[in-house]
């Protein structure tokens, strides 16, 4: 039963959230969160169908959700896994379909007229999508996908971070795949068994199960030379004050969305990464290092 206190809108008396609940399976082994809001669009993932359905919530709430019908936005590929999660991008231009043996990306197509609908409110649409490393997991029946998130400073919003079971975290901008970042110790596979290392692994707790991305930070390198540099020219309290202040402002306004690759390549951000056993490393990366720090 839902509590009406809650659904302010009553999402749940509406024909597209009676949909979603016929399409869920009876008994469900893992949390599954189908939902996501990004700006006045809601999504949800549809099981039975295999396809988004999305509506202007705000549209809704105005003139009723019985007068704005929901739209279904059907991938252009099929997913061969179940779909535990549904994740927006930062600007809301792709979708990204999760489950523990694969990742879709969705395409969001353009969005017009009075109401702001997409393809000026047809109700069927097929969307570009693409399958991110399908051949890894068939490949490697033991791989799971453990948690994702896009990259918020990405220039072009398509810079998507998966983690996976196998202790890597896998960088990609749209469907290629930019890096593979080493977390913590990788099962050695063999001829006899292809998981023989993940029981010990398992035993100290060494594996990956989280991780999320801070605010960006100055590289090391330069914040070393900019201070020996104050130092050893003995600038003037007005000179280093200005020099400072002029480093902040070029740094803000690269973090605020410079576009500039090589601006870009200075810039690292922490990604904070969670284990089994509660311990916590940070991975200092920039969107092109090859080989990140592991803290």
């Amino acid at each position: 039963m839902f509590n009406a206190r809650t659904d302010t809108l009553k999402l749940n008396q509406t024909a597209m959230f009676a949909k979603i609940r016929a399409g869920l399976p009876v008994e469900r082994q893992h949390t599954q969160n189908l939902l996501e809001c990004k700006d006045d669009m809601l999504y949800a993932w549809d099981s039975e169908e295999c396809c988004l359905l999305a509506v202007n919530w705000r549209l809704a709430a105005l003139e009723g959700f019985e007068a704005v019908k929901y739209q279904n936005l059907i991938p252009s590929v099929p997913q061969s896994f179940q779909v535990e999660r549904v994740v927006a991008s930062l600007e809301g231009s792709l979708i990204a379909l999760a489950g523990a043996r694969g990742v879709t990306v969705l395409e969001l197509p353009r969005r017009w007229g009075k109401d702001g609908l997409f393809m000026e409110g047809k109700e069927k649409i097929t969307c570009r999508a693409f399958n991110l490393d399908s051949l890894l997991f068939s490949n490697n029946p033991h791989l799971e996908l453990r948690q994702l998130r896009w990259h918020p400073f990405s220039p072009t919003d398509s810079h998507l971070l998966v983690l996976l079971s196998d202790n890597t975290i896998r960088v990609y901008d749209n469907s290629t795949l930019r890096h593979v970042w080493k977390v913590g110790p990788v099962p050695i596979k063999n001829d006899n068994n292809l998981n023989s290392s993940l029981p010990t692994a398992l035993l100290l707790g060494e594996f990956a199960v989280d991780f999320d991305i801070a605010p960006a930070v100055a590289p090391k390198e330069d914040a070393v030379l900019n201070s020996s540099t104050t130092i050893n020219n003995n600038n003037t309290t007005k000179d280093t004050l200005n020099h400072s202040r002029n480093l902040s402002k070029a740094f803000n306004e690269t973090v605020a969305g410079n576009k500039n690759a090589q601006n870009a390549e200075c810039i690292e951000w922490p990604i904070i990464v969670l284990r089994e056993n509660g311990n916590i490393y940070v991975l200092m990366a920039g969107l092109d290092s090859h080989k990140p720090r592991l803290q």
